[in-house]
């Protein structure tokens, strides 16, 4: 039997278990997200692009985020990848995408994906098509997947 998901945009609210589910998720914790983001940041976020969750009886079992540029020019692999791939100036970064372990395997990033592209279609497919004319990796992709999904 599949768990009932729901789809929404986080409030402020939801920051402090977004940051909590964060941590264990996080590469030196064995996860695979590669940078911790504070509470403060998310709030700065938040009033940029909005935040999807993902909950479960109320509580929240994932988030998935769209990003200007500019809210994560202080991350090392950001500025790597912006060094290669230059972005033009209306590109927003997805991700990261971060599923708590007990959720994994029923479709909660699909679930974030299709709710995020119903609120805003245009910048979904901004990333999307920047993603693919910059040859994701289909390794990447796939361990992506088996991450979050």
């Amino acid at each position: 039997m599949r768990a009932n998901y729901e789809t929404g945009l986080a409030t402020s609210n939801d920051i402090s278990a977004i940051v909590a589910m964060q941590e264990p998720n996080l590469h030196e914790n064995g996860g695979g997200l590669s940078v911790r983001q504070t509470a403060d940041w998310f709030r700065r976020t938040m009033l940029e692009m909005p935040i999807v969750v993902a909950r479960r009886d109320g509580v929240v079992v994932g988030y998935a985020l769209a990003t200007s540029i500019a809210a994560k020019s202080h991350v090392g692999i950001v500025q790597t990848m912006l060094r290669a791939f230059p972005a033009p100036p209306t590109c927003y970064l997805y991700g990261p995408v971060c599923v708590a372990e007990s959720e994994r395997g029923n479709g909660v990033a699909g679930m974030m994906y299709h709710a995020s592209a119903r609120l805003d279609g245009d910048v979904i497919r901004t990333i999307r098509q920047y993603a693919l004319a910059q040859g994701e990796s289909k390794n990447g992709q796939k361990r992506t997947r088996r991450i979050h999904t």
